[in-house]
């Protein structure tokens, strides 16, 4: 039986959600100073929703132990509500451009596309030979969409944002994008790095954001090494490739791309096999 990360196994605390204190500065135990960062789709969750039960248990335990676990995703803030996921910790969301407290609705660190960066990354993207025929941008909370025919000027389409910041953007081709476009945008235009987080969308990221720097932003967030002295991040895409080097141990599932397997230290089951709850046994503090 699958279950969601939230209240359906009748949890005292459902995953997460341990009083008031986010940071786990309070937590002492056997898994006391480990963070486990997972990716959402494709490693925690079978289908995009649905946690195992066996994950959940394990989750649990690892908690109720002094660990810290939350999740890496590249949706936003409202996404958790729409779900109702509670997290014992901050999320990284957008991609990791944001460390955000579910509890408080508080953005704790982030980093944005300046407009200069997003107009050069939209209009290199527009003038070049790759196929794409969408654009999606990210504000806090929601996503503007474009055809490629209207990103002809780019200024049209930060009027339509206005003020709001962007976090990230991304490029669409169904049923996939040339995997090379990415390090190419990332060779022409300054600020940006550049993954695909499934075959047909192409993430564009803040130099200084993604999955990697937003874990390190986290720990730094629950109290620097001197609290959490050992990150484990797992993945299965390429966007979770500068968090899986980023973390003392980093995991791929055995569903993951062969790039992501090379960037990581071990790799794991599927995420149809419970990978989570292989992981959490594996560590063995």
């Amino acid at each position: 039986m699958a279950g969601n990360i939230m209240m359906s196994r009748g949890f005292d605390t459902p995953v997460g959600a341990r009083g008031s204190d986010l940071s786990g500065s309070r937590r002492s135990g056997r898994y006391s100073g480990f963070l486990l960062c997972s990716d959402w789709d494709g490693t925690l969750t079978s289908d995009g929703r649905n946690v195992s039960e066996a994950n959940l248990d394990a989750i649990a335990r690892f908690e109720s132990e002094g660990g810290i676990f939350t999740i890496a995703s590249g949706r936003y803030p409202s996404y958790l509500d729409s779900m109702g996921i509670e997290l014992s910790s901050y999320a990284l969301l957008l991609n990791g451009n944001l460390v955000y407290d579910p509890k408080n609705g508080d953005v704790l660190w982030e980093s944005r596309l300046e407009p200069e960066v997003i107009i050069s990354a939209i209009q290199t993207a527009y003038d070049s030979e790759f196929d794409w025929n969408e654009l999606h941008v990210y504000t806090l909370s929601d996503r503007l969409s474009f055809a490629r025919a209207d990103c002809i000027n780019p200024e049209v389409v930060l009027e339509r944002i206005g003020a709001s910041p962007v976090y990230k953007m991304i490029l669409m081709l169904e049923p996939a994008i040339d995997p090379d476009f990415g390090c190419w945008l990332e060779s022409n235009v300054g600020g940006i790095s550049c993954q695909r987080s499934w075959p047909a969308g192409l993430e564009i990221n803040p130099i200084s954001g993604g999955k990697g720097n937003g874990v390190l932003a986290l720990r730094d967030l629950l109290g620097g090494r001197d609290k959490i002295h050992t990150i484990v991040c797992v993945g299965d895409y390429e966007n979770d490739i500068p968090m899986l080097r980023r973390a003392d141990i980093g995991y791929a599932v055995a569903n993951a791309l062969d790039s992501v397997k090379a960037a990581a230290d071990r790799v794991t089951v599927a995420n149809t096999d419970d990978a989570i709850a292989h992981i959490i046994a594996e560590l063995n503090p």
